[in-house]
């Protein structure tokens, strides 16, 4: 099993103040015959700007079987099924953080 979860903030820099311009989230997972797992990652908050910031959520899972599964809740949050090992958070990105 192997998972991918990966958050790119674009940015530029003018004057010496830091801003967001786009983001991009992904989420991947690939499993084995015999095996299950499942990623996800969404987008909980964005805006662009000096100002602005990025907050994101992101879960995985996976087990020997079929049925390791993520769903996402309408209001926030994941729901895992399937039981197995599994991970979820959530991050933040403001403007001086990016390079």
């Amino acid at each position: 099993m192997s998972y991918s979860i990966i958050c790119n903030v674009y940015g530029e820099k003018v004057d010496g103040v830091k801003f967001i311009r786009d983001k991009s989230l992904n989420a991947h997972a690939y499993a084995v015959f015999g095996y299950s797992c499942d990623a996800k990652a969404y987008e909980m908050s964005y805006a662009g700007g000096a100002d602005g910031h990025l907050y994101f959520a992101w879960a995985w899972t996976g087990k020997i079987g079929f049925d390791a599964s993520i769903s996402v809740n309408p209001y926030g949050g994941f729901t895992i099924t399937g039981g197995g090992p599994s991970g979820m958070g959530s991050e933040s990105v403001y403007p001086y953080e990016l390079n």
